[in-house]
């Protein structure tokens, strides 16, 4: 897994969780593969009872439900159909909304985890890792979600 010091530093560096206090925890898996979107649903909605879980299969599709209701944490692939996961979240990150974006991608070239860390991506998981290491991130993001921080979130 490439992250960006520890997951619980860069996330309290950011300052996610300010404004998360009060509404269910919510997960948006954004995915083109329909079987690794569904398992990626299934396992993750066992593993957090007590969050949303929500997916989509394109861009477009989660910049629709981040209208309706801002997740706490979306799952980005790249290889998305019409608009890019990378270009999805650099116009999730223009709207200055509080969101941890993790990538997931087969693409695991340094150009593209470069762009995920400038765009301001929280990580970047390989997919054939992200069974090992997306728990352990989303847990430890969640948990810091819970916590009250009175300060703005803010990109590196």
């Amino acid at each position: 897994m490439q992250n960006y010091g520890t997951n619980k530093d860069l996330i309290e560096q950011t300052h996610i969780g300010y404004k998360h206090m009060t509404k269910k925890k919510s997960i948006l898996i954004v995915e083109d593969n329909e079987h690794v979107r569904n398992t990626l649903y299934s396992w993750l909605s066992l593993s957090f009872p007590n969050c949303e879980v929500l997916h989509r299969g394109s861009g477009e599709e989660a910049l629709e439900v981040v209208d309706e209701n801002i997740p706490d944490i979306i799952l980005m692939d790249i290889g998305l159909p019409g608009i890019s996961g990378l270009e999805t979240m650099r116009q999730l990150k223009k709207r200055e909304l509080d969101i941890a974006i993790i990538i997931i991608s087969i693409h695991e070239t340094p150009e593209y985890q470069m762009d995920a860390k400038v765009g301001g991506a929280l990580a970047f998981i390989p997919k054939h890792r992200m069974y090992v290491d997306l728990n352990p991130l989303i847990a430890d993001t969640l948990e810091l979600l819970s916590k009250q921080s009175a300060q703005p979130p803010k990109v590196w």
